[in-house]
């Protein structure tokens, strides 16, 4: 359920947040300007502080004076999904010694570019289907402890900033007994929807779970026509089907 502020700011389908992009530009622009949502949480006296980067789990902190009082993650959405983990440093989530071992090999072994595009797939696939229902679990937990209070959706395709607490995210949140396995399909290995079994009862979470290389088979062979100079396995926990989760979400168009 999504409603619209009634004050501050237009209610016919038009913002001033349309065209804007990126995270400094909306933190700068609710400084100057605090939303209403916002300043009837946290009182008039507040800023924004666009922060990001790879060791920052917030893209905005709501601040007063030096006091960070809340966090809020922006994503980019036109269509697709949006990333809630993204990263190369793989064991800091999961077991990839076996994984960094058989890749090691591939690039001394001399076997054409092809076959060894096939076996990093091979690879890669094996180390998703071999995760658990604990481990895929404990992603998910993860996924739900790092994220702020607040979510913003830059919804390209409309022009609209739509802001929800972090905790409406049904598949986020996990339970005792549940269990967590994954579906892929033949011709896309490397990516898997994660699903839940609660109570007997099978249900697609909509989040997808993705182990590929970060710059392709290329840059991984240090190949002199790749235009990257590394390669590495990388992790994402995405969100599938974004304007299905907005459906279901008490949200605020900003």
């Amino acid at each position: 359920m999504t409603t619209k502020q009634k004050s501050g700011f237009p209610t016919d389908g038009r913002n001033h947040h349309a065209g804007i992009k990126n995270e400094s530009d909306i933190a700068s622009l609710w400084t100057s300007s605090p939303p209403p949502f916002f300043t009837s949480i946290y009182g008039t006296n507040i800023n924004f502080i666009h922060r990001g980067g790879t060791q920052v789990v917030s893209d905005i902190e709501i601040m007063n004076g030096a006091a960070v009082l809340d966090g809020l993650s922006l994503k980019r959405h036109k269509s697709g999904t949006y990333d809630y983990i993204n990263t190369s440093k793989v064991s800091d989530f999961l077991d990839d010694s076996d994984l960094k071992s058989n890749l090691a090999s591939l690039r001394t072994s001399g076997v054409s570019e092809e076959d060894i595009r096939k076996q990093v797939q091979n690879y890669l696939a094996g180390t998703l289907t071999g995760l658990t229902s604990s481990q895929i679990k404990s992603l998910i937990e993860t996924c739900n402890r790092r994220s702020p209070r607040w979510m913003c959706i830059n919804d390209l395709e409309t022009g609209r900033l739509i802001v929800f607490k972090h905790s409406e995210i049904d598949s986020l949140h996990t339970k005792e007994g549940d269990e967590f396995f994954l579906k892929s399909t033949p011709r896309a290995r490397t990516s898997a929807t994660i699903w839940r079994r609660r109570e007997g009862v099978e249900t697609n979470t909509t989040l997808r779970i993705r182990l590929v290389l970060n710059n392709g088979i290329g840059a991984f062979l240090k190949l002199p026509t790749s235009k990257n100079k590394s390669s590495v396995p990388t992790l994402k926990i995405q969100q599938d089907n974004v304007k299905s989760l907005l459906s279901r979400v008490k949200s605020v168009v900003l």
